[in-house]
């Protein structure tokens, strides 16, 4: 299966029902799903919780682009009077797209444009989930995902035990 990667902030905290099902229904069909966003690591995993996010449930693993650019040689630096962390503006938009070539995703879903041209030079997709299109895609694999993982055999003895009041079919 595939490894899928989504943005938090512009992305899984807008509407996080919707993300938390939807990303629910990728990982029982065997994909893996990272979170890729800004933050450090530990921020970024507190911010998911915080928002109702599981891990194993909703995602497997989290990458940070302050991480990635501290560990490649960027300057990354905290600004007191923002309350902000930093790093120099150029590689910040070409790191989701490294993150993702490393880490083999295939697709990427974020709300933020600017990261999109990095994404032209390697495999992963880049999924505008603010494009009306992109958003029609995303809404149609989700009603896909969910017709398959809410599927009841109906030759299925428990369920009947539980749900019909013992009635099973014959």
């Amino acid at each position: 299966m595939s490894n899928i990667s989504i943005d938090f902030f512009g992305t899984l905290d807008q509407n996080a029902d919707f993300w938390q099902e939807f990303m629910k229904f990728l990982i029982l069909e065997g994909h893996k799903i990272y979170v890729i966003s800004g933050p450090w690591p530990k921020e970024i995993i507190e911010k998911l919780e915080w928002s109702g996010f599981k891990e194993d449930v909703h995602w497997n693993k989290v990458f940070s682009v302050l991480d990635y650019m501290s560990k490649s040689g960027f300057e990354v630096w905290y600004d007191e009077d923002h309350d902000s962390w930093y790093s120099q503006e150029v590689p910040w938009w070409f790191s989701k797209s490294r993150i993702c070539e490393k880490a083999g995703v295939q697709i990427h879903l974020d709300s933020d444009k600017r990261f999109a041209p990095s994404f032209k030079s390697i495999a992963t997709r880049f999924i505008d989930t603010t494009s009306a299109d992109d958003k029609e895609q995303i809404r149609t694999w989700h009603r896909d995902l969910k017709a398959a993982n809410t599927f009841c055999d109906w030759g299925d003895e428990e369920y009947w035990m539980n749900v019909a009041g013992g009635f099973v079919p014959m």
